[in-house]
Order: structure tokens, then sequence, then C-alpha cells
């Protein structure tokens, strides 16, 4: 697990290995309580908190799709949620993972590539960067990325509006 916090100590944010994935982001208020920001898991009804979708969001017609004659078995929204990322870089508020393909990952994505993802926590801000790199210049890198958080809701929903 990565801990970053914000230059002002008032966010914080818990960064897991496992998928890349933010487990925990959270706020001081001006009395000091902690507020969290993300879902908290439920097994009942979600096991997952902010999960990375890659190399596909959403899914393909029964898991499966064709390259070059081959077919490919791919689970609904990839398979990065569930891979181990390997941490290139940490600072107090920031941190930067990869995951490339491997051996595993060949049955099922049949692509070379390099998925960089960087957290900055600035001020009351989590800003993510997504990077992916195709390093076989020959050959193409079909893909998609996305995200899925779940967010705390600590009012009631009615105090909600969306952003215009």
């Amino acid at each position: 697990m990565i801990e970053i916090f914000s230059q002002n100590e008032r966010n914080r944010a818990e960064i897991s290995l496992q998928g890349a994935e933010v487990v925990k982001l959270s706020r001081l208020n001006t009395q000091n309580e902690v507020i969290p920001v993300l879902w908290n898991v439920d097994e009942q009804y979600w096991n997952r908190v902010s999960p990375i979708l890659f190399p596909l969001v959403g899914k393909v017609k029964e898991n499966q799709y064709q390259v070059d004659g081959t077919l490919y078995s791919l689970p609904q929204h990839g398979f990065a949620r569930n891979q181990m990322f390997e941490c290139i870089e940490t600072t107090r508020n920031s941190c930067k993972l990869r995951l490339k393909n491997t051996p595993q990952s060949a049955p099922v994505f049949p692509f070379d590539f390099e998925l960089t993802v960087e957290y900055i926590l600035e001020n009351e801000q989590l800003l993510v960067r997504n990077t992916v790199t195709n390093p076989s210049p020959s050959k193409s890198l079909f893909y998609s990325i996305g995200a899925h958080p779940g967010f705390q809701l600590n009012f009631p929903l009615s105090d909600y509006r969306d952003w215009e």
C-alpha cells in the first residue's frame, strides 16, 4: 500500500499495487474529522473501490475477440484491475505505477504495452494520469482505458447536483 498526502496535510490517498487502485481517499474537515470520499468496500454490493479498466472498457461479445485469425478471451473491463503494478516513483504527494505485458497477459491480450498510472494529490484534488505506450512500433496497439470510482455519499442524495 502506498500513502500520499496533500501539501496542506488535509487530504490523503491510499493506493494499492494490486490493480493500481485507489482504495481510500479522505480529507479532514475544519473540525479535523476524517471525511471519506470513496466507497468503503461492502462485499454484499461491490468488492472494488476505483478499479482501472484496461485494456477494455465494457465487454466484447461473449468475452471473445479475434486478432489475426486467433480467438482470444478477455473478461469484462480487461485485466489490469487484477494485476500487480510496479511502483516506479513515489514522493510525499504522488506515485507512479507501471504494468507491462507479460507472457501471462499474451493469451488474453496479444499486444505489447506499457501502462503507467500516476496519482498526484494536489490541494483537494486527486489528479490521475494514465499513459499507454506501444513498445512495438511495427504493430498496432488496440485498447481502451477508463476508471470506475465509487464515491461515498456523506449527505442525502438530494444535496448533490450534477456539474453543468
